[in-house]
C-alpha cells in the first residue's frame, strides 16, 4: 500500500514537473518572438503575439518584456518604434498603467525632439537668409 501510494505521488510529480517544463518551455519561444519581432521593428507580429496569447498564464510576462524592450529603444533614442509597440500593449490591456507611463513619457520625448528638430531648422533658414542677404549687400556694393 505504502509503495503504490510512493508510486502514484512520484507520478504526480513527474507529470506536474514536464508540464512546468512545457509551459517554461513555450513561453520561452514566445520572448523569443517579440524579441525577433522588437529586433524586425514589426509592432503587426507583437500585437498578434498578445492577441494569440491573450488567455496565456504568462500574458503579463509578454507585456512586461515588450515593454522592457520599449524602454531599451527609449534609451536608445528610437523614440517613433517604442511608442508604437507601448500603444500595442495598451491597445490589447488599458489595465496596464506602466504602459500608459511609458508611452506618456515618450510622447513627451518626442514632442522634445521634434521641437528641437523645429527650432534647428528654423536657426537653419535664418542663418540661410542673412547669407543672402549678405550676398545681396556685397553685389550691390561690387555693382557701385
Amino acid at each position: 500500500m505504502v509503495v503504490k501510494s510512493l508510486k502514484n505521488f512520484v507520478l504526480f510529480v513527474l507529470v506536474v514537473f514536464i508540464f512546468n517544463f512545457s509551459l517554461f518551455s513555450q513561453t520561452s519561444a514566445i520572448m523569443k518572438q517579440i524579441d525577433e519581432a522588437v529586433n524586425q521593428k514589426n509592432s503587426e507580429q507583437i500585437s498578434e503575439i498578445l492577441v494569440k496569447n491573450k488567455n496565456s498564464r504568462s500574458y503579463k510576462d509578454f507585456e512586461d518584456r515588450i515593454l522592457k524592450r520599449a524602454r531599451e529603444l527609449l534609451i536608445s533614442n528610437e523614440l517613433d518604434f517604442a511608442a508604437e509597440i507601448s500603444l500595442v500593449v495598451i491597445d490589447n490591456n488599458l489595465d496596464n498603467f506602466d504602459a500608459v507611463a511609458l508611452y506618456t513619457s515618450i510622447d513627451t520625448a518626442i514632442k522634445e525632439r521634434d521641437a528641437k528638430l523645429k527650432a534647428e531648422e528654423e536657426r537653419r533658414q535664418i542663418e540661410e537668409m542673412r547669407v543672402m542677404a549678405n550676398n545681396e549687400k556685397k553685389k550691390k556694393q561690387i555693382k557701385k
